[in-house]
């Protein structure tokens, strides 16, 4: 069927809407292969990197943590030391 014959059948004004429905699905096929697959495709690895990333942050907070309670000991260590040359100075002075 020609453009003519479908005109004649439907008329002009459901040919031109179906013109624009034809257009509109080819776009959108269009669209989907050169916008969309490599755009979900790009997304996906931009999450992978954030999870990979995230667990390396997670690796490296544990070794800060673990830091900070080897030092938070020492700190307790040396206030109890000099704590206890304190009480032995103010003791001799007595």
């Amino acid at each position: 069927m020609d453009i003519i014959q479908l005109i004649q059948a439907v008329g002009v004004p459901v040919t031109l809407l179906l013109l624009v429905l034809i257009w509109l699905w080819r776009a959108g096929q269009y669209l989907a292969v050169q916008v969309v697959k490599p755009w979900t495709e790009r997304h996906m690895a931009f999450i992978d990197r954030i999870e990979t990333n995230t667990l390396q942050q997670a690796v490296i907070l544990a070794a800060v943590v673990r830091t900070q309670e080897q030092h938070a000991a020492a700190l307790n260590e040396l206030v109890k030391t000099l704590e206890a040359i304190r009480v032995k100075v103010s003791g001799d002075k007595q």
